[in-house]
């Protein structure tokens, strides 16, 4: 019996704690992937939250980058094609939270 290669996805913005680490947690425990983890900060920082239980048979790589400079992003597309191969998905949890309702503003 083979066993399938691991999705690849991209997850943007979970370096502040807010949705892009629900979304981390709630993919590594659907199903094996290996889940690309971008932001700003330090990897410790923004996988706090996801320990090695809830990961499951997932991989979580954290990948620092800024993704409002378009040459870093260009770099890192190239990057993760280079290493890990096509992406299946990618998630943008990158935005500010706990600003109020976005209907009040």
């Amino acid at each position: 019996m083979t066993s399938r290669p691991l999705r690849v996805l991209l997850i943007l913005g979970t370096s502040t704690g807010g949705i892009g680490q629900h979304v981390v947690r709630a993919l590594a425990e659907a199903a094996p992937s290996r889940i690309l983890v971008v932001s700003r900060k330090s990897g410790a920082d923004s996988l706090a939250t996801c320990t090695a239980e809830q990961a499951g048979k997932s991989e979580i790589y954290h990948l620092r980058t800024d993704i409002t400079d378009p040459d870093a992003m260009r770099t890192l597309a190239s990057d993760i094609t280079a290493r890990f191969g096509a992406l299946a998905s990618i998630y943008h949890c990158a935005g500010e939270v706990g600003s109020g309702l976005l209907m009040q503003r």
